[in-house]
């Protein structure tokens, strides 16, 4: 399993419920920004985007990265912090 950052700019029309709901379905994520999410998947990152995209326009765009362990932040919230510290990630990175 590795960690991947999420985000997003959604252009135009901006359905954030069929985009949150496929992020949701990873099971294992955090919404730590307004637009930027974390989640835990044994896919590669490719694999994440094209999965994510099939709720957005074809004018939105996306970044997604898998995390090394290394991270640092200041003024998240609690909960997001302790996501992020109950991780465990994998580096064997692709």
């Amino acid at each position: 399993m590795g960690v991947f950052l999420i985000t997003y700019d959604l252009i135009k029309d901006k359905d954030y419920k069929k985009l949150f709901e496929k992020l949701e379905s990873y099971g294992t994520y955090s919404h730590c920004l307004e637009s930027v999410w974390m989640i835990e998947s044994s896919d590669a990152a490719a694999t994440i985007r094209k999965y994510i995209e099939t709720a957005m326009d074809s004018d939105d765009k996306i970044l997604v990265c898998r995390l090394s362990g290394n991270w640092s932040s200041n003024n998240l919230r609690k909960k997001t912090n302790e996501w992020l510290h109950n991780r465990t990630f994998n580096c064997s990175c692709e």
